[in-house]
């Protein structure tokens, strides 16, 4: 979603309170998404099972 933020302030990059701010198109755009946090897994394994096929 496109984000307009008070005083002033034209663009942001970060997270604050739960939302993943981007700069874009030199400071001129600022798009904000919910923050995810990643699921990790073991990427070894899969490597493991395709080279026994």
């Amino acid at each position: 979603m496109k984000v307009k933020f008070k005083y002033g302030i034209q663009t942001y990059s970060g997270t604050v309170d739960e939302m993943t701010f981007g700069s874009y198109r030199k400071g001129t755009l600022c798009i904000g998404r919910k923050y995810v946090i990643p699921d990790y897994e073991y990427v070894g394994e899969s490597f493991a099972v395709r080279a026994s096929q």
